[in-house]
């Protein structure tokens, strides 16, 4: 487990470097970064949301029944919450629960509704072989907010070997501010 959280962290430091040529990106443990870019510092926790696809059943029709993040069976997947503060990190990252060579790829994150805490109506994906995608909460949270969520839309493609299965889909989970 922390290999694979340390490999998590090590891949979103590439990836701030890649996005900015100049940051200065420290690694505090396992579950805090700070990434200090000119005039701004974030610190904040990482929550990686992985969506887990049933590759070889999945339908446009069928998603809710193929896909999710692994929740109680009681929660579905429009009602699946991330608790969030500023500062925090997310990364969203599909995988088949079917075969390890077919591919999940999370094409971008979508706001939806409510408040925008991702500060974007689309965070677009790295292109990545799997494709995910890496957002940060930049709104400040206040007390107000505690009952204000966003509701976002995850969109993805599935590739059952190789081959491209049923267009793109779309699962709608949200995220709510934690204290």
């Amino acid at each position: 487990m922390r290999k694979v959280l340390a490999l998590s962290v090590f891949s979103l430091i590439i990836f701030i470097l890649a996005c900015n040529p100049n940051p200065k990106a420290i690694k505090e443990g396992y579950d805090k970064v700070i990434i200090q870019l000119p005039n701004q510092q974030y610190s904040g926790n990482i929550h990686e949301i992985t969506l887990y696809v049933n590759t070889s059943e999945i339908t446009q029709t069928t998603t809710e029944d193929y896909a999710s993040f692994r929740q109680p069976y009681y929660i579905p997947n429009k009602d699946y919450t991330t608790y969030v503060s500023k500062g925090d990190i997310i990364i969203w990252r599909g995988v088949s629960i079917t075969d390890t060579l077919d591919t999940v790829n999370i094409t971008q994150i979508q706001h939806h509704a409510g408040k925008k805490l991702l500060g974007k109506n689309v965070l677009k994906g790295n292109d990545g072989d799997p494709e995910m995608v890496v957002g940060m909460i930049g709104k400040d949270i206040s007390d107000q907010d505690t009952l204000d969520h966003e509701k976002y839309i995850i969109h993805f493609t599935v590739f059952e070997n190789g081959v491209k299965r049923n267009g793109n889909f779309r699962i709608d989970p949200k995220l709510l501010p934690d204290y």
